[in-house]
């Protein structure tokens, strides 16, 4: 099996020919594939908290039934030192659970009514924490799914549907509880401050994150793939205040996570770490106009991308893919501009994201319209206006743009066409809302740029020095 380039049972019956076990090859399969799992379980077992602890509960089990009750005693102790240092709760009522047993077997002779009381309270405090911890997490769930599902907020009422949300988030003083429920707590405040597009607030608790990390190392080093994702929301929000220099210190903390921590049998965390260092540096690139140093960096992700597939989340497969589309529309390379828009459109998962489509819809536009591909062009328009009308998003925003690059498209000649991009042009940068609703690429200097043949990279260099000043200015007030 491992020596064929693509897994094929055909292959296999006709190397096997006449070979018993393929009269009952599923079974075969699955005898195999079990052992795979254990050898793996084998492998694995000594860099996994979770198969320590139940492997120190198995033996301990193991005591039990031998009748040495005072070892086994002494290794529930061991244990559950190492879940409160990893903040294991649901296990540390187990190991409770066999605690008790261990004293009702010994008819009680090594109880106290102290000892008691001491149980009786550990497990209402386990039980308090696991009781948060789930409410935190269906509270963050609902966020994250309508983040992916329809981005950030753009109306005063899909503010109002994330404020409900996270109405049902507890109250109290979060720093009395563990590793866990802290996480899940400012991850999901730093979440809906993001939705809202409240910067200061979401960088505000970000950095919270960061700090428990840093204050629990070994729980950074075993839940890498949220340290990853703070790193990266941090950058991103950073890079929002204009606080350029801690968008950087960001990110050179997340490059420089490889040779610090071996992955090399962490192919999970590889994929996570490839696809955020992508993501955000590709973001930050864009959004500074510096598209012929991400233009350097399109091979290396084209092949991360084609090596890891659909093991990339779908909603950051696309998101690389738009911002990929966006450079090469930025130093004029149509051609790779339509191959990667292409293999954007192929991908399933964009369907169910309809803010990635309607933004690669509009870099389809973009690249019509300097092609001068008329009939693509009109066809592409109408399928996402009939889109927009779909999903109740036609607003006056869209209408705007569409209005425009419509009219953009059938201009008769190139100082016709100037003219129409400067009308254009001057609609956009009255519109504060435009931003949000098309994020991946500046339309309003993609706009100035045609209306006063300036480069698109130039502009929005510009712009970004300009914003970032300004944004810099008020920060520091």
């Amino acid at each position: 099996i491992e020596k064929l380039a693509e897994y094929s049972e055909e292959k296999l019956f006709a190397h096997f020919e006449g070979e018993a076990f393929l009269n009952r090859f599923s079974i075969t399969k699955k005898r195999l594939y079990d052992q795979v799992l254990a050898s793996l379980d084998t492998f694995h077992s000594s860099t996994s908290v979770d198969a320590q602890l139940y492997r120190m509960l198995h033996s301990a089990d193991i005591l039990f039934s031998k009748t040495l009750y005072d070892q086994c005693e002494r290794l529930l102790r061991s244990a559950e030192k190492l879940a409160l240092k990893y903040d294991r709760q649901v296990i540390l009522l187990e190991i409770s659970r066999k605690q008790k047993r261990n004293f009702e077997n010994q008819a009680y002779k090594e109880m106290t009514f102290e000892v008691l009381d001491e149980l009786e309270d550990s497990d209402h405090v386990h039980k308090e924490e696991i009781a948060m911890y789930d409410q935190l997490w269906f509270v963050k769930s609902r966020l994250f799914m309508e983040l992916n599902r329809k981005g950030v907020a753009r109306t005063s009422l899909d503010k109002s549907h994330f404020e409900k949300i996270v109405q049902e988030m507890p109250d109290g003083v979060i720093e009395n509880h563990g590793f866990d429920v802290q996480y899940l707590f400012s991850h999901a405040k730093s979440a809906y401050y993001f939705s809202v597009a409240s910067w200061k607030e979401s960088s505000l608790h970000l950095n919270k994150l960061l700090e428990l990390f840093e204050c629990h190392p070994h729980m950074r080093d075993e839940r890498l793939s949220a340290y990853f994702s703070t790193l990266t929301n941090l950058v991103y929000v950073a890079e929002k205040l204009g606080r350029t220099e801690d968008s950087l210190r960001y990110l050179k903390l997340l490059k420089r996570i490889p040779m610090e921590i071996d992955l090399t049998n962490r192919e999970d965390l590889r994929i996570k770490l490839f696809a955020s260092t992508v993501s955000i540096e590709m973001e930050l690139l864009t959004k500074r106009g510096d598209f012929e140093h991400a233009r350097k960096q399109l091979s290396f992700i084209e092949e991360g991308l084609d090596r890891y597939g659909d093991k990339i989340a779908g909603p950051r497969r696309c998101f690389i893919r738009l911002k990929l589309v966006t450079v090469c529309l930025g130093l004029k390379e149509w051609g790779m501009a339509r191959k990667l828009l292409s293999k954007l459109m192929n991908d399933e998962e964009i369907d169910e994201h309809p803010s990635h489509l309607v933004n690669a819809q509009v870099l389809g536009l973009l690249l019509d319209i300097e092609t001068k591909s008329t009939d693509l062009f009109g066809y592409a328009l109408k399928n996402m206006q009939r889109f927009l009308k779909a999903k109740d998003r036609f607003n006056e925003e869209e209408q705007l743009l569409l209005n425009g690059l419509s009219k953009i498209a059938r201009a008769n000649n190139d100082l016709e066409r100037q003219e129409r991009w400067h009308t254009l042009y001057e609609k956009l940068n009255q519109s504060d809302k435009l931003s949000g609703v098309f994020e991946y690429i500046d339309l309003t200097a993609w706009a100035e740029s045609r209306s006063k043949q300036k480069s698109f990279g130039e502009i929005v260099r510009s712009n970004w020095e300009r914003k970032t000043l300004a944004l810099h200015e008020v920060d520091s007030a």
